[in-house]
């Protein structure tokens, strides 16, 4: 039971969001938006006191395995979405959410801990998250302009760098930088529990902004279910083509499960300023729209929070 306390906490979690969201809303009592800024960089920090140099070094020079996770996030993806799209029969807005949600880059704090429970290579799973997100600063737009058969989208891209530095780069280094001076007394804290601890915060709050977000839509409950299994459903062909991915290119199963948590997964950090900045650029759009274009990626951002539960009970019993 105490091996398996993280995966049935997230599993109780949506309920517990769903009866009472304004407790984690990004305004509500906790304040959570600026808490889980906060619980992020606090997560990088302890892996930074963790993290060996050599391992960063090394992950940094797996080209097929780093190359095979970028490919998939910026270009299978974001091509399978958006030729599926026109059959989904959603409104014009909604499509445009999910054509967005597809293009994001990886969520960090999320792969690398969940590599870390299950024993995968967390340093690929840490540097592929650093590498799409620094580089899908400049490419999301971009890619968007293309795929929404708009003018390219202007987003400040120096402004999404520094908060991931911010948030990421810099608490690793001071990790890092901690994990020498005080290397004996670091040992002693249980650093892997804590960042647990910290990681499931940030998925009640995701949890419950996403319900207060559907509970103020005026979309049919039909809308949102068939969103719902839409997105669900792309989600798992995602991690099927991930896994037969790793397996025609070799990877070892440290590897594998690096790939399981980071290709197939979006971050929402990048993915509100894109939905932000495309209403400022579309004459067709209000902010009236922006719930809309919000929705796809919230559900999915829920929904590879469930799959990573499932995938953690796998793979924690998955040889190394």
């Amino acid at each position: 039971m105490r091996e398996w306390w993280f995966v049935i906490i997230l599993f109780l979690l949506p309920f517990v969001a769903w009866v009472s969201p304004e407790s984690g809303a990004y305004d509500g009592t906790l304040h959570s938006k600026q808490l889980n800024q906060v619980f992020i960089a606090i997560i990088f920090f302890i892996s930074g006191l963790t993290f060996r140099l050599e391992e960063i070094s090394r992950a940094a020079s797996k080209f097929k395995v780093n190359s095979a996770i970028f490919l998939f996030c910026f270009g299978f993806i974001p091509l399978v979405t958006t030729l599926s799209v026109s059959f989904f029969g959603f409104s014009d807005s909604l499509s445009a959410g999910i054509i967005i949600t597809s293009c994001l880059p990886i969520s960090a704090a999320s792969c690398v801990s969940l590599t870390s429970m299950t024993r995968g290579d967390r340093a690929v799973a840490f540097f592929s998250a650093t590498a799409t997100n620094i580089v899908g600063a400049f490419l999301v737009p971009v890619l968007l302009g293309y795929l929404l058969k708009g003018s390219s989208i202007s987003v400040d891209q120096w402004s999404i760098i520094l908060t991931f530095s911010t948030l990421v780069i810099l608490p690793m280094f001071f990790g890092k930088l901690c994990s020498y001076l005080f290397s004996e007394k670091v040992l002693l804290l249980p650093l892997f529990r804590i960042s647990e601890i910290l990681l499931l915060f940030i998925i009640y709050t995701a949890f419950c902004n996403s319900f207060l977000h559907i509970n103020a839509l005026n979309i049919a409950g039909k809308t949102i279910l068939a969103l719902c299994f839409v997105l669900t459903v792309l989600h798992v062909l995602f991690i099927v083509c991930t896994y037969l991915m790793t397996s025609v290119l070799r990877f070892n199963n440290k590897e594998m499960k690096a790939a399981l948590f980071t290709a197939p997964q979006k971050t929402v950090a990048i993915g509100i300023p894109i939905n932000i900045a495309l209403i400022q650029m579309s004459p067709e759009l209000t902010m009236a729209d922006f719930p809309s274009l919000t929705l796809p990626l919230l559900i999915y951002y829920n929904v590879q929070w469930i799959a990573a539960g499932v995938m953690l009970l796998v793979l924690r019993s998955y040889k190394n």
